[in-house]
């Protein structure tokens, strides 16, 4: 069974400035990390998948920026704040 994460108020999301903190959302292990550092992100792009007690989140992007950094490895443990993705969200125009 796989949901979607929210888009407009993501639960467990951090924003500071240009960098947003995509967090778990739930507790359990991160499976198939879709991204990775320097990956260009859309809007709903899947980041990353929870998965716990037989049922699996997708968790998407719920703004447009570019990977800076994924410190979580897949088949990792995770808490519910934990940050799994970081997305920089200044974009040059």
């Amino acid at each position: 069974m796989s949901q979607s994460g929210a888009a407009s108020s993501p639960q467990g999301a951090k924003d500071e400035g240009h960098l947003y903190y995509q967090t778990a959302g739930m507790e359990g292990h991160v499976m198939n990390i879709k991204v990775k550092p320097g990956d260009v992100v859309e809007k709903q792009q899947i980041l990353f998948t929870v998965s716990a007690m037989k049922m699996d989140l997708d968790v998407r992007a719920p703004i447009p920026g570019v990977v800076k950094d994924v410190p979580v490895a897949a088949g990792a443990s995770v808490k519910p704040d934990e940050v799994v993705v970081v997305i920089n969200t200044f974009l040059p125009r």
